[in-house]
Formats: C-alpha cells, structure tokens, sequence
C-alpha cells in the first residue's frame, strides 16, 4: 500500500480529500502518486485530474502527447488541458469532435469559455 492520502484517492476518489492545506511540494509527491497508481489502474481522467491538482505540468504533457501519438484524442484532452496553448486545445477539439468524442471536445471548450460550441455540441449530439 502507499500512502493513506494516496490510498484514499484511489479507493474514494478526489473529490475525498482537500489538497489546499498541503504544501507544494507535498501535493506534487503525493497527486503524481496518485495519479501514477490511477495511470496503472487505467482510470484516465482521474490521473489527469490528480497531475493536475499536483501541478505537475510534466505529466500532463508526457501522458497527453502519448495518448496523442496513438490517436486517443479523448484521452489526451483530459491531460493536455492543463497544460497546452488554445490554438493547441482548439485543433484537439475539433480532432475529438471528428472521432466521435464529443464529450472531450466540450471538457475543452468549456476551458476555453467558448460556450457557442459548448451549446453547438450539447444541441447537436445528445448523449
């Protein structure tokens, strides 16, 4: 077993616990634990989330672009959207929307705030 905030993450999911009151460098050690150990039990998004949380903008790029390189658009969206340039996000989409992965490409417009395609989408595929 790793650590109990670790341990709790994966058995609970993030939303069990509050990082704020952690140092930097605690949430970096303890998020990229939990994100690692959630890469290996293959629950994606909830990795990105936990790199995310730990600001560990190396991850989220090293796993967005390998998700790239194998075409998983909808993955590399959930990592890359913490870390890649709007025009970058903005091509993502539109290769999500063309895979079918239309939920990924809402995620990423609604980071970017472009609510006309957020409704385009909502309206045009329902899921």
């Amino acid at each position: 077993m790793g650590h109990p905030i670790v341990d709790k993450v994966v058995r609970e999911g993030l939303q069990s616990i509050n990082v704020s009151m952690l140092s930097p460098e605690v949430r970096l050690k303890l998020m990229t634990e939990a994100g690692n150990t959630l890469m290996r039990m293959s629950r994606f998004k909830e990795a990105a989330h936990a790199f995310a949380l730990a600001e560990n903008k190396e991850a989220l790029r090293e796993h967005g672009n390998w998700f790239l390189k194998q075409n998983k658009y909808g993955l590399a969206a959930h990592f890359l959207l913490h870390v890649e340039r709007e025009d970058r996000m903005q091509r993502l989409a539109q290769d999500c929307i063309a895979a079918g992965e239309v939920e990924a490409a809402k995620d990423i417009y609604e980071s970017l705030g472009d609510q006309v395609m957020v409704h385009f989408l909502r309206e045009n595929f329902k899921s």
